[in-house]
């Protein structure tokens, strides 16, 4: 379990590292499947060492080592977050799936690592740019619902009940539901402000998250990302970094909220039912 763990931090990072270059050569309309990795401020091409995970912008201080110029903190950040992550659903998704199948652990653990990376580039996207490319859009729906499909194949183990793992759904209908209704909910909440609470983009990411969680799953992540919207929004607003006409990118509240879900479903239901909440 820990060398797995480990192991799957690892990935992670390496993942991360990626990432980050989906995020920015998006931005910068460029190809991020072409093309060695460059310094965003003087092009110059970087070498194995300029791109270890992490470790690299420790080393060189947080700058470029050709043209010392300040790079942005993004870099570790995004790497470190998807290599916490990937490790965080090993350990907790090894003990419910490996024992029952190894191709069913493999199958959820991939479904898991692109439901994550996604996640991550959209929220980092809209938070750079308050806008969600239709393209991570499709791609996420897609993925989606070829894991779903998939896993009509493989019985739900019984261990799946486990309090800290609820994910996937293994019901394809209830993934379904669970993006159509909140697709419905964001969609009603977008024509009642007139487009002034949120973009017509996260309408379209709850689809994807709706798919990952289904019903009624998504009913927590709906609540979840809200209550951590409105307290980062009255924090923002008593240090005076925010003024009441300023947009948040949601896409992040909304990731925040799917992994909560994700590891917290099972104990938040459970406990409601059994008279805790």
């Amino acid at each position: 379990m820990i060398v797995g763990t480990i192991v799957a931090f690892i990935f992670g990072c390496i993942v991360g590292s990626f990432l980050n270059v989906v995020i920015l050569r998006t931005e910068k309309k460029e190809q991020f499947l072409s093309g060695r990795s460059h310094c965003m401020h003087c092009q110059h091409t970087l070498s194995f060492w300029d791109l270890i995970p992490v470790v690299s912008y420790i080393a060189l201080g947080g700058k470029c080592r050709y043209c010392k110029a300040k790079l942005s903190a993004q870099y570790p950040i995004v790497e470190a977050l998807t290599g916490v992550l990937f490790a965080v659903g090993f350990w907790f998704a090894a003990p419910v799936f490996l024992p029952h199948s190894v191709l069913l652990f493999a199958l959820v653990m991939l479904y898991y690592m692109v439901a994550v990376s996604m996640m991550i580039v959209m929220s980092f996207y809209d938070f750079r740019t308050l806008t969600i490319p239709n393209a991570f859009i499709t791609f996420s729906v897609f993925s989606a619902l070829v894991f779903d499909f998939l896993l009509i194949f493989f019985p739900k183990p019984a261990a799946a009940a486990s309090y800290w793992f609820s994910f996937p759904s293994f019901n394809f209908f209830s993934s379904i539901e669970g993006a159509v209704i909140a697709a419905l909910f964001m969609l009603f909440l977008y024509l009642v402000t007139m487009g002034n609470s949120m973009g017509f983009g996260d309408i379209k990411l709850v689809v994807f998250l709706g798919l990952l969680l289904g019903w009624p799953n998504i009913l927590l992540m709906i609540f979840a990302s809200f209550v951590l919207g409105a307290v980062t929004g009255i924090i923002l607003l008593i240090f005076r970094l925010k003024h009441l006409q300023s947009k948040l990118p949601f896409a992040p509240f909304l990731a925040a909220g799917s992994l909560l879900t994700i590891f917290l479903a099972n104990l938040v239901f459970y406990g409601y039912l059994h008279g805790f909440f």
